[in-house]
């Protein structure tokens, strides 16, 4: 243990950031596939998925706090791919909206379009916001 505290002092701010991120992205998948599963069947999954929620809020706000003490200036170039998940995004988010949504008439395909189009737009602005490397201090 004490080995990885030594190899842990050695990071750079950066490093720990991308460590950071990862895990969190780690437990943000895994909370959603654990709530899926917990929605969908009536097994007892021996733990209610909103503990796992706890794990991915305190690491998605050390991720956000690291990220605003590191000062990132370069833009992301936006490839196609980037354009093509984000649109593929924006309609999975429209057919799971309208799917929950469809007991309303005809307001639900409102709320789904919008709901479509506000996940794609902000896919978009957030790849284009900024790439994970620090320009200068």
């Amino acid at each position: 243990m004490s080995n990885f505290l030594r190899k842990l002092q050695k990071k750079t701010p950066e490093d720990i950031y991308d460590i950071l991120k990862t895990v969190f992205q780690i437990l943000l998948i895994a909370f959603l596939v654990v709530l899926i599963v917990y929605e969908f069947t009536p097994l007892y999954l021996g733990f209610y998925p909103l503990y796992l929620l706890f794990a991915v809020v305190t690491f998605g706000a050390s991720v956000i706090f690291i990220s605003q003490k590191l000062r990132y200036t370069k833009s992301m170039k936006m490839s196609s791919g980037n354009y093509m998940l984000c649109c593929i995004a924006g309609v999975v988010c429209t057919l799971g909206v309208w799917y929950t949504t469809m007991v309303f008439g005809i307001i639900s395909y409102l709320i789904s379009v919008s709901s479509g189009f506000l996940v794609t737009l902000f896919s978009i602005l957030t790849l284009r916001k900024s790439l994970p490397k620090k320009v200068g201090t």
